[in-house]
């Protein structure tokens, strides 16, 4: 059963329909905008110092991600194509198995 609308609130609906007012923004406006923004940006000074202790607790997790990031390409790609070499294999070391893992683990 549908609620009936009140002809009050009916009527202020539509005068604030009617009367709303749509502003218009140029493209010009818009680039002086992001020119003011890009501004604040470059100019908002960092409170962080260099040789603080959070930062150089920050250094020492990028540094972490980034050995971790190398190492990790390091190993899939290097690794793989070793275990593939006709050299490797006259080691007398199969593809996979324990000795292999021992391997690579050095």
């Amino acid at each position: 059963m549908a609620v009936p609308v009140q002809e009050d609130e009916l009527k202020k609906s539509i005068a604030v329909a009617s009367n709303s007012v749509e502003k218009v923004v140029t493209l010009d406006t818009l680039k002086e905008i992001d020119e003011e923004v890009q501004y604040a940006i470059a100019k908002h000074e960092s409170y962080l110092k260099p040789r603080c202790k959070e930062s150089l607790l920050l250094y020492l997790c990028l540094l972490a991600s980034f050995l971790n990031a190398t190492s990790s390409g390091f190993d899939g790609s290097l690794m793989g194509s070793i275990n593939a070499d006709p050299q490797y294999k006259s080691f007398k070391l199969k593809e996979t198995g324990g000795a292999t893992g021992l391997v690579f683990v050095l």
